[in-house]
């Protein structure tokens, strides 16, 4: 599959967006004016599947894709993605987590899974810090789905009330946010600067990426520092908050770098500019 085909995919995710946005204005409408017949949380779920699986996870699988390899099947496998998405978007409003729903998001992960594996089949022979960022955040994504197959066996022995539960909902949340995401659109950035004829400092690069991986794991210890755990645990994640901020200040001035001498144009510059200030802001924060 050529890489003007998936361009043309990304109208999917676009619409997908769009769907999950005007969920989302239901749903704060629901505090206002309360329609009769909607569940709130089960619309919930709907928005929150949409808004992960049909918007943030196709546009990464289809930007990864076309940046880095064509991977066999794919076609067939993004339609059966996007049916799976499509019959959450109708079985969550109307059962929860329901037969359907569950059945149509397991389906989705074990996809999810077919398409990793030939991704790295597909990229056996490269190894740059972009696709090995890539490869990362798919791992991530992996990794991830033990926090929805923690809930199911929480959930069935009456368990849904504990924090074991809510540890579960946070694993899922931490390595999709800041495994998969993170490193995913990471991975399409530093493409672009390996792309890039400007010069830039590729082994700082590198190894600032390989401590933001390092730290992807015990970052998770942040997510639960509300169920004041052992203090331990807040300071591994203070240091790990500590390490992951001097990571980015490593990278912070070849990034700087490429856009100021980068051929862009001037919404582009300003747009890189603005998510760095904010995931400098994330950084600081945590």
């Amino acid at each position: 599959m050529t890489s003007a085909n998936v361009y043309k995919l990304f109208r999917v995710p676009l619409a997908f967006l769009l769907i999950a946005s005007l969920l989302g204005l239901l749903l704060r409408s629901q505090q206002i004016a309360p329609l009769k017949g909607i569940v709130y949380s089960y619309l919930l779920h709907a928005h929150s599947h949409v808004m992960f699986l049909g918007w943030v996870f196709n546009v990464l699988i289809l930007a990864l894709t076309s940046e880095f390899a064509e991977v066999r099947w794919f076609r067939f496998m993004f339609w059966v993605l996007q049916f799976c998405v499509l019959g959450m978007l109708i079985s969550f409003p109307l059962q929860g987590y329901g037969t359907y729903s569950i059945i149509l998001s397991s389906v989705h992960t074990l996809c999810s899974f077919a398409f990793i594996i030939l991704f790295f089949r597909a990229t056996a022979c490269s190894s740059s810090i972009a696709l090995i960022l890539a490869k990362t955040a798919l791992l991530f994504c992996a990794l991830s789905s033990i926090g929805p197959f923690g809930l199911g066996y929480f959930k069935s022995n009456g368990l849904e009330h504990s924090n074991l539960y809510r540890f579960a909902i946070y694993f899922y949340l931490h390595f999709q946010y800041n495994g998969f995401f993170f490193f995913g659109i990471l991975s399409l950035f530093i493409k672009l600067m390996e792309d890039s004829p400007q010069p830039h400092s590729g082994n700082r690069v590198r190894r600032a990426c390989y401590v933001l991986v390092g730290a992807c794991v015990p970052a998770y210890f942040l997510s639960i520092l509300w169920s004041r755990p052992s203090v331990v645990f807040n300071v591994i994640g203070f240091l790990t908050g500590a390490v992951q901020l001097a990571a980015f200040c490593m990278i912070l001035q070849p990034i700087k770098t490429f856009i100021n001498h980068a051929h862009l144009s001037s919404a582009a510059r300003l747009l890189y500019s603005l998510s760095f200030v904010a995931l400098a802001m994330k950084f600081i924060l945590q």
